[in-house]
């Protein structure tokens, strides 16, 4: 019990911190390790993967460009096979995000930029 209490605690968090809504699947990624303009390759099981690539701005931003598939996925609630999605964004360097990947999944994700 005491373990359910702390994820529950992380998860609710989470949520909060990133505005997640209780019913939307999450997947904590933890910090993941970035190099500029190289894609990082993240297995997210069930056949579903995304990639994640970070270019570091002048003006103490990432750019971020996040793509995502999925052998299945329901979109609009009618299954859809080898699903692909592409989403770009800025996040302040040291910040955390949590892009939704396709309409039932949301990853969270801190970049740390190595050299």
């Amino acid at each position: 019990m005491i373990g359910c209490s702390k994820t529950n605690a992380r998860d609710a968090k989470l949520r909060q911190e990133f505005s997640i809504p209780a019913d939307m699947p999450v997947r904590d990624l933890g910090v993941v390790e970035l190099r500029s303009d190289t894609p990082k390759h993240i297995v997210l099981g069930d056949g579903k993967d995304c990639t994640v690539t970070a270019t570091p701005l002048t003006n103490a931003l990432l750019q971020m460009n996040v793509t995502y598939t999925a052998e299945e996925e329901v979109v609009k609630g009618q299954p859809t096979h080898n699903f692909s999605q592409r989403s770009q964004f800025l996040l302040p360097i040291g910040r955390g995000c949590a892009p939704k990947l396709g309409e039932h999944l949301t990853v969270v994700m801190r970049p740390a930029m190595i050299e």
